[in-house]
């Protein structure tokens, strides 16, 4: 049996262009590695101005999950509420929620909380570092008959309210009922 027929000279080929691809791969990955840090350090500005604002300590918007006990603190909400962040659909419920509160504590319209939601890397750097200010917590938990209307506070009685002072040592008494 003659097996020199059977032999194929072997080729090999290089090419350039799997090279080049790698190279534009390499540089896309870094200019989005590039851009996700800037994001990142522009979010936490604004997330540490926010809490400033608010009457907390900047340095709480760099740890993870305190960070969000945090903002409930500032919006109002029960701190147990950081648990329905590790709860999938619950999480981005109570997301919704406190960005809404957030910008109602700040003054802010719902539909500035809805652009929250959408846009945060726009949204907290205005609510941080624009002129709004920290009005107080949104969210307040409701006392008991909350479908109740408000009810007007009783008008106050000016004559009764005076101060009486007293003849002895002429010092005010508390106003008599």
């Amino acid at each position: 049996m003659d097996y020199y027929e059977y032999t194929s000279p072997s080729y090999t080929t290089t090419s350039t262009a799997s090279s080049e691809i790698g190279a534009v791969a390499l540089v896309i990955m870094l200019i989005v590695i590039l851009i996700s840090l800037a994001v990142s350090v522009l979010m936490l500005a604004a997330m540490w101005r926010v809490f400033t604002k608010a009457g907390k300590p900047g340095w709480a918007a760099i740890i993870p999950v305190y960070n969000f006990v945090v903002l409930l603190q500032i919006v109002g909400r029960p701190e147990w509420q950081v648990l329905l962040m590790f709860l999938p659909f619950a999480n981005i419920y109570i997301a919704i929620v406190v960005a809404l509160d957030l910008a109602k504590s700040f003054g802010k319209t719902s539909g500035f909380g809805v652009l929250m939601i959408f846009f945060p890397a726009i949204m907290y750097p205005i609510l941080g570092f624009g002129s709004s200010r920290y009005l107080g917590p949104a969210f307040s938990p409701q006392p008991a008959g909350y479908n109740q209307p408000p009810q007007p506070a009783p008008a106050a009685d000016t004559q009764s309210q005076q101060p009486v002072s007293d003849a002895q040592n002429g010092q005010p008494q508390p106003p008599q009922a």
